[in-house]
């Protein structure tokens, strides 16, 4: 029973799981970020791609979709 205790006693001092947890949550609000920002930015580009295509004189553009 005391090794159960120490045992928990050790995992409740441990600042390591902490970190990790804390870069994690870090990596996550990172990739949200990025996911929202190439978002807005893909529909701008796509814009722009569509209309220097339809600028090419020989109209030699695919609809991409």
């Amino acid at each position: 029973m005391l090794s159960y205790v120490l045992t928990l006693y050790k995992l409740w001092r441990d600042d390591e799981a902490a970190s990790a947890v804390e870069y994690g949550l870090v990596i996550g609000l990172i990739a949200v970020a990025l996911i929202v920002i190439l978002g807005s930015l893909g529909e701008g580009l796509e814009a722009l791609f569509k209309e220097a295509c339809d600028e090419v004189v020989d109209g030699g553009c695919s609809s991409g979709s």
